[in-house]
């Protein structure tokens, strides 16, 4: 697709030259620039700037359908060419992408002999879910649900979700005793089944810690806290996982972390850690892959290999 439909199309999806410059790394005046020079050369106008959001005219309602009609052919044919190839790529968070994807790609390189290659590209869960929907990705290992429709999910693993509680704001000696023990915190949710959970409602009015929109751990948290009617006295929001954590240990706030970080870390002595009483605090963690079309025997290989790896 050549750039000034797919920058037109990125306005449509919008509905904004400004949110659309902005995902665009472009200012909006060149946006304009580029959406006046392709009416230029069409004489028409695409859309009614008058109201907003703004709406396409019904000249740039076509352009628009034909532009939807490119961009899903573009992507039929990445994915069909991406399953003739005998490379894989998979995306996940930052994470599984530096602590989990490293041993399982080598594993599974050293099971086929080296006879395919393996990418790997990094994101957040919506991030993840648009280059699975964009055939830029065969797999994604993710947490997320949302995957759109034409998609298929194998199940991996269960992971747990605990609460990271600097020292200072577990204020009584009950919570305290409460916490779990320093080498039950990495394990599975079947490891900490025999441990007492807490409601957050104790850590009422107390600073969290939360990652940034995009992410699951922004909806997860934010549900978890309604849940428990919490209201914390206010919120930081960090774009990664391990950044909340190590701003956690300093005793900037509460944070949730999966209970696997705990294996990057040798017992953060600032640190109680506590099992939540909420069904949401464990997630499925899932292998989601096109299901439309047929697996070539690379990506069978690789799927079959994920399911078990975490088995």
């Amino acid at each position: 697709m050549q750039r000034a439909m797919a920058y037109i199309l990125k306005i449509y999806k919008k509905q904004s030259f400004s949110k659309a410059a902005s995902e665009l790394f472009i200012t909006q005046p060149a946006l304009s620039a580029i959406v006046k020079k392709e009416e230029q050369d069409y004489g028409v106008t695409l859309f009614n700037r008058s109201v907003k959001p703004i709406v396409p005219t019904e000249a740039g309602l076509k352009y628009i359908q034909t532009a939807l009609k490119i961009e899903r052919l573009e992507t039929a044919l990445r994915r069909e060419l991406r399953s003739l190839s005998n490379t894989i790529t998979i995306g996940s968070a930052a994470f599984f992408c530096a602590n989990v994807l490293p041993p399982l790609i080598q594993q599974f390189l050293k099971e086929t002999k080296n006879s395919c290659k393996v990418e790997v590209l990094e994101g957040n869960a919506s991030e993840l879910v648009t280059l699975l929907q964009n055939g830029d990705a065969n797999f994604i290992i993710t947490v997320d649900h949302n995957y759109g429709k034409g998609f298929q999910h194998g199940f991996l693993k269960k992971e747990t979700v605990v609460l990271a509680v600097p020292e200072q704001f577990a204020d009584s000696p009950e919570l305290r005793s409460k916490a779990l023990p320093a080498a039950a915190v990495a394990g599975t949710a079947a490891d900490l089944s025999q441990y007492e959970a807490i409601s957050l409602t104790a850590f009422q009015n107390k600073p969290f810690i939360l990652l940034s929109k995009g992410n699951d751990l922004y909806t997860r948290a934010h549900k978890l806290l309604r849940n428990a009617g919490v209201r914390p006295s206010k919120i930081i929001y960090m774009d990664q996982l391990q950044s909340a954590f190590l701003a956690a240990n300093t005793g900037n706030g509460i944070t949730f972390v999966r209970s696997e970080l705990m294996n990057l870390f040798e017992n953060p002595s600032h640190l109680l850690f506590y099992k939540i009483d909420d069904p949401l605090a464990v997630r499925d963690v899932n292998i989601v892959y096109y299901g439309t079309r047929e697996l070539s025997p690379t990506e069978e290989k690789f799927l079959a290999f994920c399911e078990s790896y975490f088995a």
